[in-house]
């Protein structure tokens, strides 16, 4: 769980409404970027006890499809 360095919740399908998250992985200098169903990305994070974000982006719109 070392590799772990973060996970980001980047996109939202328009059509479907689902989100993405992205998992960063580095080892060795290597970095790798994962994209995942968001749930199995943050259960990740959380037993690796690294940061989860979310884009701002994602939750300005959260707001304004909110709003009637």
């Amino acid at each position: 769980m070392n590799a772990v360095k973060e996970v980001v919740i980047d996109e939202i399908d328009q059509n479907t409404g689902l989100y993405t998250a992205t998992l960063v992985l580095e080892e060795d200098g290597f970095r790798l970027k994962l994209k995942m169903i968001p749930s199995h990305a943050v259960y990740l994070a959380l037993i690796a006890g690294k940061p989860i974000y979310v884009l701002e982006k994602l939750v300005h719109e959260s707001y304004s499809e909110e709003e009637y």
